[in-house]
């Protein structure tokens, strides 16, 4: 398993994780005590087809597979998900990259149980919550009240389905309140998605989470792009975004990506590199050198997901000075 850190690098073996777990757009692997240990994004193995393979795969490698509510099964049937991304409490697996070159990639070994009508079965150990693990721990509704004081928005439905997954998970509490603020900022900024063509359908106008690892790297950074402009609420326009790819090698995975926009009116243009399907993180550095050169006073602020994931949030200094206070997390512009 190769992972990646910013520049930190790591291959990892797959072992001791007997347990397979399907929740809204990821797939979340465990260890025998039902500690999660990495998580990815579905969609980066390709199509439905491509992910249902993935899952009888590690079936057949003895995994237990479990699918929690939220799956794009559900959202074909019209019910609501939060589709909150996971937070790993493994520090090094922030991203994962899955080199799907032909064929199933993972390597699944040292899985533990026994057989049972020819099949296997994975020993399970009840995993029991203890909040002095944690020391950052928030209660779930804590934290949206201390989100609600900053400006913030939360609906009862994303409470109710929280804690209902808690309920049902007892390993999804470890996500939720033992990293606290992360996953409900996640719900808050989760843009709203038409899953037969992937693309996205509304913004939401609070936050904004996306992937540093990109499913179309040609109008990755204009999401990025208009999941701002709804954001600064008619604080400044964004128009005319558009990403040149010409100097892309998509062979060699290197190259360089031009980032076009205007704010009001001005025009602006970037180079970041390309990196295979992962973006450049210095794009928010420049969102944040373009509002400034426009005269904006506020600021586009980034903060990691606890995976490969991003949040960005919109404020002025007074207010990111007291986010940082409350949460105890640290906003970055750039």
């Amino acid at each position: 398993i190769y992972v990646r850190e910013d520049k930190t690098e790591a291959t990892l073996a797959w072992s001791d994780m007997p347990y397979l777990l399907e929740s809204g757009p990821w797939f979340l692997l465990y260890n025998e005590k039902k500690h999660p240990v990495l998580h990815f994004p579905k969609e980066s193995l390709g199509n439905e087809n491509e992910q249902r393979r993935f899952v009888e795969y590690c079936r057949g490698k003895g995994l237990e597979y479990r699918r929690m509510r939220g799956t794009d099964e559900d959202r074909a049937k019209g019910k609501r998900s939060s589709a909150v991304p996971i937070l790993t409490i493994l520090a090094l697996v922030a991203f994962l990259t899955i080199l799907a070159t032909g064929g199933m990639i993972f390597r699944i070994e040292g899985i533990r149980g026994q057989r049972k009508n020819g099949a296997y079965e994975a020993e399970s150990t009840a995993y029991v919550f203890r909040r002095e693990d944690f020391p950052d721990y928030v209660p779930l509704e804590e934290q949206a009240e201390v989100l609600e004081l900053l400006g913030f928005t939360i609906s009862q439905d994303i409470l109710e389905e929280m804690e209902q997954d808690m309920t049902d998970m007892p390993e999804y509490r470890v996500w939720v309140e033992g990293y606290p603020y992360s996953s409900l900022l996640c719900a808050v900024g989760m843009p709203e998605w038409n899953y037969e063509t992937w693309e996205i359908t509304k913004f939401s106008e609070q936050a904004y989470w996306f992937d540093w690892e990109g499913f179309d790297m040609s109008t990755e950074y204009i999401n990025i792009l208009n999941g701002i402009n709804v954001m600064a609420g008619g604080d400044f326009t964004i128009t005319d975004a558009e990403q040149d790819m010409s100097e892309a090698d998509w062979e060699k995975g290197t190259g360089s990506v031009w980032v076009r926009f205007c704010i009001d009116g001005r025009p602006y243009e970037y180079e970041r590199r390309l990196m295979d399907d992962w973006l450049d993180t210095k794009i928010i550095q420049d969102i944040n050198d373009a509002l400034k050169k426009s005269g904006v006073e506020k600021h586009i602020y980034a903060i990691s997901d606890g995976g490969q994931g991003c949040i960005l949030l919109y404020g002025d200094e007074e207010w990111a000075g007291r986010f940082q206070e409350a949460t105890g997390i640290e906003l970055e512009i750039e």
